[in-house]
């Protein structure tokens, strides 16, 4: 029988691996790839922050230069809604009222001779009730009346004219004004006769309730 002899001449440092690269070759340049990684990602941060840099200092000179002119368009904003409002309140005033002028310029054209008128008032309107949940300054849109009292005296002849002239006033053209018109109990009365007067005169009072305003 015969023995095999098996000689190891090759030393551990002499071994060779069978890559047709080296790992010591492998390492450094992975290691010099990762570091060129490296350094270009922090130069493509760093170039992102110096253009997002260079963008915010440019809106913000640009926002220093606006800031006047957008002061100026905020407060113009402010004047234009205060002369808005001021202006639709102008236009439910001038809608609202009653043209008293016109329609008491008729009021001659009623009248007999035989009449005098001794005073003419339109009571002042009452104030508009506001509701408690609503502030006084926004839109009421409640109703305001006033009212026409004609004082005045009558030949007692002709006391018809006193009936023509309440007539006129509930039908003729100062009905765009006066609602109704009518003589209150007891307020056509015979005037107390003085020495020096034939007391031939009676004393009367109309009354005559205005259309009602309203205030939106």
């Amino acid at each position: 029988m015969s023995n095999y002899i098996h000689l190891n001449l090759i030393h551990d440092e002499e071994l060779r691996t069978s890559s047709s690269v080296r790992m010591h070759t492998i390492i450094p340049i992975f290691a010099g790839l990762i570091t060129v990684g490296l350094f270009i990602w922090w130069l493509y941060l760093y170039l992102n922050y110096i253009s997002l840099k260079q963008i915010r200092d440019q809106h913000t000179v640009i926002a220093e230069q606006l800031q006047p002119g957008y002061k100026q368009v905020l407060k113009l904003s402010a004047q234009e809604k205060e002369l808005t409002a001021l202006n639709a309140q102008i236009a439910a005033f001038d809608g609202s009222r009653l043209a008293y002028a016109a329609a008491l310029s008729h009021i001659p054209e009623l009248v007999d001779p035989s009449i005098q008128f001794i005073m003419i008032e339109v009571t002042p309107p009452s104030p508009p009730l506001f509701k408690k949940e609503s502030p006084a300054s926004a839109p009421t849109n409640t109703f305001v009346t006033t009212e026409l009292i004609i004082t005045g005296r009558a030949v007692s002849t002709k006391v018809d004219a006193v009936d023509g002239l309440l007539k006129g006033l509930s039908t003729g053209p100062c009905t765009n004004l006066i609602k109704s018109a009518a003589i209150p109990k007891g307020s056509l009365r015979q005037e107390a006769k003085a020495r020096d007067s034939a007391g031939e005169f009676v004393l009367f009072e109309i009354k005559c309730p205005c259309w009602p305003r309203r205030f939106r």
